[in-house]
Formats: C-alpha cells, sequence, structure tokens
C-alpha cells in the first residue's frame, strides 16, 4: 500500500495560478478493439493542441477576462485569468495501457511541442493508464520551463488555501493493494514485437498443442521432437501471453468490470476514505485541503460534512473538499451528449480545466469550435448539488444567464446517464 510523503503546503507569494487538466488518454482511439468488444473512448488531440495554444496566448498577453454571466447574488460579471505558473498535468495524460506505440507516439507529437512553447512549469502526476512513465520519475528539463513528473501526490498553497493533487486511481481498493502494475509491463512486452506477437502467439498454440499431449501421455512423440515441442512451448509462455492479455483479456476487463470501479460515487468515497485513513498521518496541521483529482471522469465538488453523509461515519482529520474534474476524451457510454449547430455531438463534461489563484479555484470548460472558446461553470452547478434534485430559483437564473449555447444549457439541467 503506498503512503504518500505529503511536506508542509505552504503558500507562495510568486505563484500566480495553476491550471489543471486530467486524462487525455492520448493514443487511445474508438472503435473495435477484438471483434465484438468495443472501445467506446477516444482522445482528443486537436482540441487538447488548440487549448494549449490558447494558454500560450494567455501568457503571452498576461491575463485574459472570462465572462461569467450574470449571477444572482453577485456583482461580478467577469473572471480575470492571469497567466499560469504551474500546469498541472494530473494522471492519465498517456495511454500507455489500451493504445498502440505508434498510436501513443503520432498523437503526441504536437502536444509535447505546444507544451515545450509554455513557459509555465509542468508537474505531470502519473496515472493508472500512464503507471510506465514511473520510469522515468523526476524533473527534467523541458522547453521554456521543466517537467516534474511525479508517482503518486503534490502538495502546494497558493495564498491561504492548501491544494494537494493526485490522479485519484489511489481511492480504490484494487490500485492500492493489488499488483496491478504488472499490466504496464505485460503492455511493453506485447508492443515489443508489434504484429508479429500473433505469430507468436500462433507458434505458442501449436506448440502446446503437442506439449500437453505429450506430458499427459495421449500421443507419444519421438524424444527430440517432444524436447522441442516442451521447449518451444515453455520459451513461447514467457514472449506470447502478454499479447493475449492485453488483445483479449484486457478488453473483456473494460467491457465487463472497469465501468463498475469508474462510475459509482460510493464505492469512490469508500476508496478515499481507506486512501485517507493512512494518508492524514503524513499531513501537516491546516484549516483545510483542497484535494485535486481525476480518474472518474466526471465532475464533482463534495465537503467533507457531504462524503461523511454519503458513507454514513465520521472521517478523522482535518477539513477537507473533494473537487474532481473530468477527462479530455470523448466517451460514447453516455446519453449524456447534445447536437451542436453543426450536427456534431459534444459532451456537456467535456474538456473542462480547473483554474486555480489566491482567490481560489474556478471550473471552465474548452470548446474551440465556440467564440470565445472558454465557458465558465459556476460551483453551484457542479454535481451533487443542481444534477441530483431539482435546481432551485438561484441556479435556474444563473442557468438562463450564462453565455453558453442554448442546447448546452438544456442539457446541463439533465442528470447524467449511462448507456448500458
Amino acid at each position: 500500500m503506498e503512503n504518500p510523503d505529503i511536506p508542509s503546503m505552504t503558500g507562495s507569494q510568486d505563484m500566480k495560478s495553476l491550471i489543471v487538466v486530467s486524462d487525455t488518454h492520448l493514443g487511445l482511439t474508438a472503435g473495435k478493439r477484438l471483434f465484438f468488444f468495443k472501445n467506446t473512448v477516444s482522445h482528443r488531440p486537436e482540441s487538447l493542441q488548440k487549448f494549449l495554444e490558447w494558454l500560450k496566448e494567455l501568457e503571452e498577453e498576461g491575463e485574459k477576462q472570462v465572462d461569467l454571466g450574470i449571477a444572482p447574488g453577485r456583482t461580478k460579471t467577469t473572471r480575470r485569468l492571469v497567466a499560469p505558473s504551474k500546469l498541472i498535468l494530473n494522471g492519465d495524460i498517456l495511454e500507455l495501457l489500451d493504445a498502440s506505440e505508434r498510436a501513443s507516439e503520432l498523437s503526441t507529437r504536437s502536444i509535447f511541442n505546444a507544451l515545450l512553447a509554455l513557459k509555465c512549469e509542468k508537474i505531470y502526476l502519473i496515472g493508472n493508464h500512464d503507471f510506465a512513465m514511473n520510469q522515468v520519475e523526476g524533473r527534467y528539463p523541458f522547453g521554456k520551463s521543466p517537467v516534474q513528473i511525479i508517482h503518486d501526490t503534490y502538495p502546494l498553497g497558493l495564498g491561504d488555501n492548501h491544494y494537494l493533487f493526485l490522479h485519484g486511481h489511489q481511492f480504490s481498493w484494487i490500485f492500492r493493494n493489488m499488483p496491478w502494475q504488472i499490466m504496464s509491463y505485460l503492455r511493453d512486452g506485447a508492443e515489443a514485437f508489434g504484429l508479429f506477437a500473433w505469430l507468436l502467439v500462433l507458434a505458442w498454440l501449436i506448440a502446446l498443442g503437442f506439449a500437453i499431449p505429450t506430458i499427459l501421455g495421449w500421443i507419444t512423440l519421438s524424444p527430440w521432437l517432444a524436447n522441442v515441442a516442451l521447449g518451444a512451448a515453455a520459451v513461447l509462455s514467457l514472449l506470447a501471453p502478454p499479447r493475449v492479455i492485453i488483445s483479449v483479456a484486457r478488453p473483456i476487463w473494460n467491457l465487463l468490470f472497469a465501468r463498475s470501479h469508474r462510475y459509482r460515487r460510493k464505492r469512490a468515497f469508500d476508496g478515499f476514505h481507506g486512501w485517507w485513513k493512512d494518508s492524514v498521518k503524513k499531513i501537516q496541521p491546516v484549516g483545510r485541503i483542497h484535494i485535486v483529482y481525476g480518474h472518474t471522469h466526471l465532475t464533482g465538488v463534495f465537503s467533507k460534512q457531504e462524503v461523511q453523509k454519503e458513507l454514513g461515519k465520521t472521517i478523522e482529520g482535518p477539513d477537507f473538499i473533494l473537487i474532481n474534474h473530468p477527462a479530455w476524451v470523448s466517451d460514447r457510454k453516455y446519453l449524456h451528449w447534445v447536437k451542436d449547430g453543426k450536427g456534431r455531438y459534444t459532451k456537456v463534461h467535456e474538456g473542462v480545466f480547473i483554474y486555480i489563484d489566491a482567490d481560489g479555484y474556478e471550473f471552465f470548460r474548452w470548446d474551440e469550435d465556440s467564440c470565445p472558446p472558454v465557458f465558465h461553470i459556476p460551483r453551484e452547478l457542479i454535481p451533487p448539488r443542481p444534477q441530483e434534485r431539482k435546481l432551485d430559483d438561484k441556479a435556474e437564473a444563473w442557468l438562463q444567464n450564462l453565455r453558453w449555447p442554448e442546447k448546452l444549457l438544456e442539457e446541463w439541467k439533465k442528470p447524467p446517464i449511462l448507456k448500458e
């Protein structure tokens, strides 16, 4: 079990702002993987590329004003975004489980070039789908600023607020207690031989076809042929299974089990509680910690009181707020899709980034097809508040005054539905 070493989260006077993105899964493409096993999730490298170009513009201009709409009870109608000091890449940025080396390389070339052009420091937190990055953990020169690759958690203070960043797979019992990391090694083994690995699988099956009956006494082979069959079966049993596991067993797992681990909130809260009980021993005493994580591909803001109510138990330690930010992928398992004016489909909780400065944090949605491309998502409209009970008058009024496309406004009022 991992015990994150969490140092003091003191404020930084020279820190301007932070921007957080998660779960881009670069290299992951939709479509059939094995016969009827379909991959419903697809990366969006073009969208991410344009967002990074927008970040470069923000650095060059120093700041941008984003329209917030007319908020009931508030006087501000715009939010000043300043160029970030750090870009937090909060896990599963690269798809190093369910994507080929060719797809990963091709989809990341322009992304890396865009990251190299940014002045802000890049903090890369490793997730469960890019665990292989653990092999290169450390700090490296990366264009105009360094990149720091971290395997677990990243604490940071900004103004009077304390933040703790992690991917979020740590909240899962399986990821904390089982040797799931072996999947990264199996994927590397499968990719090492490319498509040639299927010939190894065929040779392995042929060798087993002779070796097993020979061992069981069902057939009799000459000594030299029996030794060849047994030796080939033994060697190929090391080389062929990785391709079978990645291309056959992995799609079956994704189809039957992966969804239950990703989308069940109470299970995630149970997992968080298990992680928290161990981690809180390492946390310096502070008033409140904002725990920022991805992994679930959903949006949510949950107070300590809400988590305790959901679990029906008291959670020890300092006060906290769970801030869950969604993915930058297209996930066709959702019915929570709307059609835009050009006939294309988009998802409400897609392409969202978190902006953090001394005044706190805000959610923004990136949509390169709109002008301006950045939409503010008020915290009052983040689940569990609006999408699990009837919208109150304040939220209804806010929705009517947001500078969002009409279709998006209509869809935001509906609860997310997972397609069976």
